[in-house]
C-alpha cells in the first residue's frame, strides 16, 4: 500500500498485524515478509513509512533504504558462504502444493517482463536446513519496479499455498550461481511462447 502525504509517495510497513489493523481501523488483505526481503525486493524509488500514526512510527528516504540494500547485499554475500564440505542438492520437487504451479503461472503470464521460469528444490546437506522451493524467473530486462510488482504479486498468489514452515526462495536467473545451477539443471515449467 502506497499512501501520499506533502507530496512524498510512501510504501506503508507494519511490523505486526495488529499495528495495521488499529491503522487501518478494519481487517485489510497484507503480505507477511521478513524485514531482508523487504529490503532486497522493494525499489528504493520510494520513501517508506513503518508503523505510521503510532509512537513507533519510522520513515526511510531513499538514501537510508540504499544504505539498508547495501547492508543486506553485504550480510547475505557473507552468508552465503556455505561451510566446507557442504554439498548443495538441486532437483525436481518431489511433491508440489496443490494449486502452486497453476497459481504461479495465472501470475506469470499477466508479466510482460517474464520469459521462462524454473521451479525447484534445494538442500543444504550437512547444515541441518529443511529442503526448501526456490523459483528462478528469467527475464526481459525488467526494471527493478516492475520485478518489485511482480514479486509482490508471487507473495500474494502463494499465501497459504506452502504451508506454515515452508517458503519460496525468488530469485533471478545470473543472480548466484545457484540460480544459474537451477536454469542449467531443470526444465522450465513456464515459457513464453511467441
Amino acid at each position: 500500500m502506497f499512501i501520499e502525504s506533502d507530496g512524498v509517495n510512501y510504501l506503508v510497513l507494519f511490523d505486526s498485524k495488529q499495528r495495521l489493523t488499529n491503522w487501518a481501523k478494519t481487517e485489510v488483505d497484507y503480505v507477511a515478509l521478513p524485514g531482508h526481503a523487504i529490503v532486497e525486493r522493494m525499489s528504493g524509488e520510494f520513501h517508506w513509512v513503518l508503523n505510521p500514526n503510532t509512537k513507533h512510527v519510522k520513515t526511510f528516504n531513499p538514501e537510508e533504504i540504499k544504505w539498508l540494500k547495501q547492508a543486506v547485499s553485504q550480510a547475505k554475500k557473507e552468508q552465503s558462504q556455505l561451510p566446507k564440505g557442504t554439498n548443495v542438492l538441486i532437483g525436481v520437487p518431489p511433491v508440489t502444493p496443490d494449486g502452486l504451479i497453476d497459481s504461479l503461472v495465472e501470475t506469470l503470464s499477466k508479466s510482460k517482463e517474464i520469459k521462462r521460469a524454473y521451479l525447484g528444490q534445494v538442500f543444504y546437506q550437512e547444515i541441518d536446513e529443511k529442503p526448501h522451493l526456490a523459483l528462478v524467473l528469467q527475464t526481459n530486462d525488467a526494471t527493478d519496479a516492475a520485478m518489485d510488482t511482480l514479486r509482490l504479486n508471487i507473495v500474494k498468489a502463494t499465501k497459504g499455498l506452502l504451508g506454515e514452515s515452508k517458503y519460496l526462495d525468488i530469485m533471478l536467473a545470473g543472480e548466484s550461481g545457484l540460480a544459474d545451477e537451477i536454469t542449467q539443471e531443470l526444465e522450465a515449467f513456464y515459457v513464453v511462447r511467441k
